[in-house]
């Protein structure tokens, strides 16, 4: 399938906060499979219809098993699938995306304040709750994309927690702590951390095993919360959270693999008058290169472009690439980049690199 239905099908898990696989066929001694793509959750696929007219059950099967590890380690990977039964190999290329990250800060005092200045200069989405109208107020949280003011209980239940939420526990009182670790400690989510001293964290605590939560559950909050940097100004105390949510963050399976979202969201978005677009994606990196495994380009038969994998003469070989496939209705091809020591410094690298990219036509829905 070389159209846009299943781009249009990735944005929207993307934006649904849903955890995704896209499969791509980059070789295959049977030419229409090539540039082939499947979607694949954890309890739903999703398949081009090239790839159900030529494969049967057992090779889809694979496929999924395929992809699926993939999703649970994180990381851009290719595989080859030997297909027994018919004799024939495909090598595949599986990139796993994740939803951005959210930061969830429950209570718009001077610490959630703090904490909010901090994050928006990162690629958190922010939530910001508070009970009170003085405290949550877009006035106050102007670059969150949601601000909510009602009972924590409430809110909570509205905002939908999911895996990649990070939420910080800063209320005003020891009740709405308590209320806010009962709506969160049975959702599976990246980071819980509650603000307070070592006495209310106690008391906290011991009500929560009380009502009969386990000590288990009760570990997974991060209390003390934040780094252990010796802060005591809000501003101080915002900088040892963010840090101990990155370093949650880079060492748990959340790559946020969004890096080609510019072109996937241009692609799954595009009504133009052009037929046939070029889509090129970085399948393979090794030494230093300007753009990681997973970046993402979109040509026009114009020569526009939209998103970028690195710029510079390599990205200009592939755009000529794509240009010269779509004038001759051409079919996918990997085309790869050799960055030499000098070409590299050139280009602001420390030395020379290789890139693989998959350059593939785009069939527009109409």
């Amino acid at each position: 399938m070389k159209n846009q239905k299943i781009l249009i099908e990735l944005l929207s898990n993307i934006e649904q906060k849903e955890r995704t696989a896209l499969t791509t066929i980059i070789e295959a001694e049977e030419s229409k499979l090539i540039g082939s793509k499947s979607l694949i959750k954890n309890d739903e696929q999703q398949f081009s219809d090239m790839l159900t007219n030529i494969l049967n059950d057992d090779q889809l099967d694979k496929l999924i098993d395929s992809s699926l590890q993939v999703l649970s380690q994180g990381t851009m990977q290719s595989d080859e699938l030997e297909f027994s039964e018919n004799g024939q190999d495909v090598e595949i290329v599986v990139e796993p995306y994740y939803p951005n990250p959210r930061l969830i800060i429950l209570g718009g005092g001077h610490v959630g304040q703090n904490l909010y200045q901090l994050a928006k200069e990162l690629d958190f989405k922010i939530a910001v709750v508070d009970d009170r109208p003085s405290f949550a107020n877009q006035h106050l949280f102007p670059s969150a994309e949601e601000v909510i003011c009602a009972g924590f209980k409430d809110a909570l239940t509205e905002l939908k927690i999911t895996e990649s939420d990070y939420i910080v526990i800063a209320t005003r009182g020891h009740q709405h702590d308590f209320t806010c670790l009962q709506q969160v400690l049975n959702s599976e989510v990246a980071y819980i951390g509650m603000l307070g001293s070592k006495r209310r964290v106690y008391s906290i605590f011991n009500r929560l095993k009380e009502v009969g939560y386990s000590e288990e559950e009760i570990d997974k909050v991060k209390a003390p919360i934040g780094l252990d940097i010796g802060s005591e100004t809000p501003a101080e105390i915002g900088v040892s959270i963010l840090a101990e949510i990155i370093k949650v963050r880079r060492t748990v399976v959340q790559q946020n693999n969004i890096a080609g979202e510019e072109a996937i969201r241009f692609l799954a978005n595009y009504q133009g008058d052009y037929d046939t677009l070029a889509l090129a994606t970085i399948i393979k990196t090794s030494g230093s290169t300007p753009r990681k495994a997973g970046s993402k380009m979109v040509i026009l038969p114009d020569g526009q472009i939209k998103g970028t994998i690195g710029g510079g003469c390599g990205e200009s070989e592939v755009r000529q690439q794509a240009l010269d496939m779509i004038r001759q209705q051409g079919e996918a091809l990997i085309h790869t980049i050799k960055l030499s020591n000098d070409l590299a410094a050139e280009e602001g690298m420390v030395c020379g690199g290789r890139m693989e990219v998959f350059i593939e036509p785009v069939i527009i829905n109409n």
